[in-house]
């Protein structure tokens, strides 16, 4: 079991930092640093919409 690396997102202050970290945690395969991603990234009461999927908070976005 590994442990999950500190969150980026912590330390991203631009825009294209932010874009980055969120890019990588959809394409993260491993789901202890993609958890850790979507939970620094998204509020708790955050939601997921297109056309195809729909989810709320952490915890739904990252069973999509």
């Amino acid at each position: 079991m590994s442990t999950p690396a500190p969150s980026p997102v912590a330390t991203a202050a631009t825009p294209e930092a932010v874009t980055e970290v969120y890019i990588a945690t959809w394409n993260e395969t491993d789901p202890a640093r993609r958890r850790a991603g979507i939970v620094a990234a998204w509020a708790e009461a955050g939601t997921y919409r297109d056309p195809v999927m729909a989810s709320d908070g952490p915890a739904g976005i990252d069973a999509m």
